[in-house]
């Protein structure tokens, strides 16, 4: 008997090279596509993260403008401050912003004041004052000049009582600065320095406001007032600063250089600050990272000073990611499964004009597990796909009624088996079947009949295909959609306040952000209240935090209950909360609202003990164009309702255009 030739011709093994090559290439393709997917998703999450950094960064430096510019309005109107006034006024802002070094008084002494000013201040308190200069690497008595700008009070005293008396106008930066404030009416910050009080290496900043004292409308005093006109000053140590900002964010792998943009390259860098080591650094270690070519820059300005950030990744680079390994491995995996797969096929379609030997060589080598049983459920043949699958030994199996006895086939395949004797297939597309070394593999199965030469049912055929890493996948991605509407729901909880139940800051400034956005865009108005509780402290101090927390949840039932459902009600921190109004008709009916708050507050009791409430009230666009400028009138409309004796409500005035 002549045997086929089992070799294939030229023209039957092309699809054998062509597919596997085919697959490789579209495996190499996916492979780039999904690290440069990976590179991408990386670097946008690395400028986020950039960006936060200095969103914290730029935060406290503006909120060093924002206190130097509230000292400068209560020097202002204060007239005859002492230390004890100054360091009253100075410490809560020194507490809500620590990245502060110092905040400072330097009022303006003309030459021939000097002598009147030093001994006052000596009266006063300050022991052995003189106006002082550095000369060299010490302070010495100032040299005769027209005029002066000595430090009077500072806030803390200990560790920076080394600024009493130093003058300010007498450093070419220093009074580089004081010149332009007084030019301008506004904040202004010095170019970086060291600072007086500095002991290590550290660079420094100073924000400095001016102020001028409005004369008495009574007749002229006697004699000249020599504090009537000065600078309210603040002081940050850069390094202390940017440890500060990113000390409440997560870690990252990242190195954050700060850079004076205005200066020449040699003297830019400000501070560095290594997150991920937790290790601030100075001009001398920015070798170590200027060099990586991860990096991301964020342009800042401070008082009218043009700073920049740049954030530089200290993580370790690879070419490739796990996951494009993994993609890599697994396409190779899959082509060469391709090429052995069409390999099979090639073989098979030459080997069915063979005897049944050959058929039988195909089954032993089915790339599925392939078990075939005559009418009694005994084994005919089984691939070897199916006896690795299920546990057999090469010996097991032909000739044996194993279905009938095997407890390792379970009994809805032997129900299988007998409905297809009947003529009737059974399949199903995820069964879980637990193998010999204790480990579940899914299978998606099917039972049929075949049949013999004379058409008669002459058996059952299974087919088993492992679905295992498909069905993990989908179990995978079934908990993790879990996982993700949890994180959701509490991603909602944390925009809530937890002791008063309404809104906390972030989610008041993430909807104020929206209000103004949205009257922008359509031309109306909102309102924002700032509200400070007057007494709150007395209540904690003599009835506890448990009365005190009453105390907040109590008023913050009054203003959710006073709001409308478009208004928003929110704690802004400690016992300061803020309203936000929506369309309110105009800044009177807006201060009535205010108003009847301030009185139900005044008519709540605790134990005999009571609260008042100061208001800050600023309206957008008639007074502010800007969120942070509605920001800032609303907070100082506030802090003048508590230089005005508390309790009370306070119209912002109309920022100027």
């Amino acid at each position: 008997m002549n045997t086929p030739n089992p070799r294939p011709s030229r023209i039957e093994r092309l699809p054998e090279i062509l597919f596997p090559a085919l697959a490789v290439l579209l495996t190499l393709a996916a492979a780039w596509a999904t690290q440069h997917s990976e590179n991408a998703t990386r670097t946008a999450l690395f400028r986020q993260d950039a960006i936060v950094y200095a969103n914290a960064i730029e935060d406290r430096l503006q909120n060093l403008v924002n206190d130097v510019q509230v000292l400068a309005q209560f020097l202002a109107v204060a007239p005859g401050v002492g230390m004890e006034d100054f360091a009253r006024f100075a410490r809560p802002l020194l507490e809500r912003n620590r990245a502060i070094q110092a905040l400072e008084w330097a009022p303006y002494v003309p030459a021939a004041a000097r002598a009147a000013f030093e001994a006052e201040a000596r009266q006063q308190g300050s022991v052995g004052f003189r106006v002082r200069e550095r000369r060299g690497e010490a302070l010495r008595p100032a040299a005769d000049r027209d005029d002066y700008y000595p430090v009077a009070q500072v806030e803390p005293l200990e560790d920076n009582a080394v600024v009493l008396g130093f003058d300010m106008g007498s450093e070419p930066l220093r009074r580089a600065a004081l010149e332009r404030a007084r030019a301008s009416g506004q904040p202004v910050a010095t170019a970086p320095l060291t600072l007086v009080q500095e002991t290590a290496e550290q660079r420094g900043l100073l924000v400095v406001a001016p102020y001028r004292r409005a004369p008495p409308a009574e007749a002229a005093p006697k004699r000249t007032d020599l504090r009537a006109q000065g600078f309210a000053i603040g002081a940050v140590r850069l390094g202390d600063l940017v440890e500060d900002a990113v000390s409440a964010l997560p870690r990252k792998a990242v190195a954050l250089v700060l850079l004076d943009a205005a200066a020449p390259d040699a003297a830019r860098v400000l501070c560095i600050h290594a997150v991920e080591a937790d290790r601030s650094g100075h001009p001398s270690d920015v070798a170590g990272f200027v060099r990586h070519p991860s990096e991301y820059e964020v342009a800042m300005r401070v008082a009218g000073r043009p700073l920049e950030l740049r954030v530089l990744s200290t993580a370790p680079s690879s070419l490739a990611s796990s996951w494009t390994l993994a993609l890599l491995a697994a396409g190779f995996a899959v082509s060469a499964a391709l090429g052995a797969l069409l390999r099979l096929r090639l073989r098979a379609a030459i080997r069915l004009r063979e005897r049944e030997e050959r058929l039988r060589l195909f089954i032993e080598d089915a790339p599925v597990a392939l078990a075939i049983l005559d009418r009694e459920m005994r084994y005919l043949t089984a691939s070897r796909r199916w006896r690795r699958d299920f546990g057999w030994s090469e010996q097991d199996g032909r000739g044996d009624a194993r279905a009938a006895q095997a407890p390792a086939i379970p009994m809805r395949w032997r129900q299988a088996c007998h409905r297809g004797l009947a003529g009737e297939g059974s399949r199903t597309q995820t069964d879980p079947f637990d193998r010999p070394d204790g480990s579940v593999q899914w299978l998606r199965w099917e039972t049929c009949p075949w049949h013999d030469a004379q058409g008669r049912i002459a058996g059952t055929a299974i087919f088993a295909e492992d679905i295992t890493e498909a069905q993990e996948a989908r179990l995978a991605l079934e908990t993790q959609q879990i996982q993700l509407k949890a994180a959701l729901r509490e991603a909602r909880k944390a925009r809530l306040d937890a002791l008063t139940g309404i809104a906390n800051r972030a989610g008041f400034e993430e909807r104020l952000e929206q209000e103004v956005a949205r009257a922008h865009r359509h031309g109306s108005r909102i309102a924002l209240m700032f509200i400070d509780l007057d007494g709150f402290k007395t209540v904690n101090d003599t009835q506890g935090h448990q009365a005190g927390d009453q105390v907040l949840r109590d008023i913050a039932a009054v203003l959710m209950n006073g709001c409308r459902r478009e208004d928003l009600a929110a704690r802004y921190g400690g016992d300061e909360f803020a309203v936000l109004l929506a369309d309110p008709l105009d800044a009177q009916s807006v201060a009535a609202i205010a108003e009847r708050f301030r009185e139900e507050i005044l008519a709540l009791s605790w134990s005999g003990c009571s609260v008042g409430a100061s208001f800050g009230i600023a309206l957008f666009p008639d007074q502010a164009d800007t969120l942070p400028e509605l920001i800032r009138l609303a907070d100082e409309a506030m802090y003048a309702s508590k230089a005005a004796g508390k309790n009370r409500v306070t119209l912002a005035a109309s920022s100027p255009r």
